[in-house]
Order: C-alpha cells, then sequence, then structure tokens
C-alpha cells in the first residue's frame, strides 16, 4: 500500500498507508464498506512481532510450574468438607 502520511497519538509516531485499488476488489463484500482500505501501524511495531516467540517460551517454562504449585496447594487450604 502506498505511504501517505505519519500522525502521532499519545506519543506515538504511526505512519498511514491506504489504497483505493479496493473498489475493484472480489473480496470487497467480506470487509467494511469504505470505498478505500486505510491501514495505521505504530512505527516500532515490528519489535512487537520480534517477541512473541520469547513470550509463548517463557508461558512454556515459566508459568507451567507456578500453575502445578498453585493446583498442589489449594487443595491444602480447601475446608468445605471438612468439619467446623
Amino acid at each position: 500500500m502506498p505511504y501517505r502520511f505519519t500522525n502521532e497519538e499519545d506519543g506515538k509516531v504511526l505512519p498511514r498507508y491506504w489504497t483505493t485499488a479496493c473498489s475493484n476488489c472480489s473480496l470487497k463484500c467480506q470487509r467494511k464498506t469504505g470505498s478505500e482500505r486505510q491501514i495505521t501501524r505504530w512505527e516500532h511495531e515490528h519489535l512487537l512481532y520480534a517477541l512473541i516467540p520469547t513470550h509463548s517460551q517463557r508461558r512454556e517454562t515459566v508459568e507451567h510450574p507456578f500453575g502445578t504449585i498453585k493446583a498442589a496447594w489449594a487443595t491444602h487450604f480447601l475446608t468445605k468438607t471438612l468439619p467446623k
């Protein structure tokens, strides 16, 4: 898509792109009804995509042990079935 201009919102630099080629697109009925397609991207958005594999690895290695410990200790503190 062709670059149009750069906008700044909340301290973030946001380049904007759009095209009017969507009026000839066969998939137009599956998207919004405007005559053009606009995309706004954060200038450092590529860094977020670079972090996705790291976040998945952290979730697999760190959060599982904490979930296991929490489940094991949860039964220790449940007193609903015990007499007063």
